[in-house]
């Protein structure tokens, strides 16, 4: 048995570990009038914890959650050619807020922590589901989730799915405030990290900000369009190529050797996604985030998603975890 485990140390540490991408894409929305609705029907099969968000007036009357982190999903990616299922374990929080959706089935939920609502010990990964699949509905972002290219199905015993998914309600206010000062529209990032690919709708015209610093003011011209280019613009800032899958190392630059699976992945090292998995945000999300109907739009930066909530994603020795992460905010109506 002793000359066994030594084998295995040995040959844990001769080989590079396994890369697994795994990219995360959802929305904040938050509502002037109140009402904030999801674009995107949930199935009764996944898991609820029976929070409803209340209605009310404006923004700056509404109770302290008025907001919702909408259809949060993660799916997974191998990085070489290497195959057979990966173990994974998640923990996701919400830091502001409070867990109301989610799939697979979760091991353990704790919303009164702000760090690890929801917990998944045994997940597995693999080219395909161990279990049957539940029915779409109306929810036919699951199956064009469910055709994208290369992804790993997500195994919790008889449950899979082409992702992870969940979803919560969040104290949090917009980065970003709107204001009219002397005729003219300035924006300002009241947070403590930048905010990217910013615009403001007012009375059908955008204007186009970029990317705004940690506390930086900048004036608005509304001198740009809505609709197609501007659609095709930030999906152009939002796709990553997807680099071909390589094959097994014994060494050299980049490789992972001799990983602690206890250690979590935590940080995110970017927020571009595949083209499909954008394609998806856009269907479900496009005719909202481009409208002519007076608006905030705006990309977290994946540090600030990072602390507002957090994800450790956990796997063995053998594999780690390449992590991406793109959260959009929207604004409606009047600003908070």
């Amino acid at each position: 048995m002793i000359a066994f485990l030594a084998g295995s140390a040995a040959f844990a540490k001769s080989w590079c570990a396994a890369p697994v991408v795994a990219h995360e894409w959802g929305v904040l929305e938050l509502s002037a009038g109140g009402d904030v609705v999801a674009p995107a029907a949930l199935p009764p099969w996944f898991g609820r914890s029976g929070v409803v968000v209340p209605s009310a007036g404006r923004v700056r009357d509404l109770p302290a959650d008025s907001g919702i982190r909408l259809l949060p999903v993660v799916q997974f990616y191998r990085g070489d050619t290497r195959s057979g299922p990966v173990p994974l374990g998640v923990t996701v929080g919400f830091a502001q807020g409070t867990a109301t959706a989610w799939f697979p089935p979760v091991d353990a939920v704790s919303l009164h922590s702000g760090e690890a609502q929801l917990t998944w010990d045994a997940l597995r990964l693999d080219d395909a589901p161990a279990g049957a699949l539940g029915p779409v509905g109306a929810s036919e972002w699951i199956a064009r989730l469910r055709d994208t290219p290369n992804a790993l199905w997500v195994d919790r015993g008889a449950a899979s799915e082409r992702f992870l998914f969940y979803e919560g309600r969040t104290r949090e206010a917009s980065s970003v405030v709107a204001t009219r000062e002397g005729g003219q529209w300035v924006v300002q990032n009241r947070s403590d990290w930048p905010v990217h690919e910013v615009s403001l709708v007012r009375g059908g015209a955008r204007g186009r900000v970029g990317t705004l610093a940690p506390g930086e003011r900048r004036q608005v011209v509304l001198d740009a369009g809505v609709g197609k280019a501007w659609r095709d613009e930030v999906r152009a800032a939002w796709v990553g190529a997807e680099p071909a899958r390589s094959t097994a190392a014994t060494g050299g630059e980049g490789c992972v050797m001799g990983r602690d699976p206890a250690q979590a992945t935590e940080r995110a090292t970017g927020h571009t996604l595949y083209a499909p998995e954008v394609d998806v945000l856009l269907s479900v999300w496009g005719e909202r985030l481009f409208s002519s109907a007076d608006h905030l739009v705006y990309r977290e930066d994946p540090a600030a998603l990072d602390v507002v909530m957090p994800v450790s994603l956990y796997t063995d020795m053998y594999h780690w975890l390449d992590w991406h992460r793109l959260g959009v905010v929207l604004v409606d109506g009047e600003e908070p």
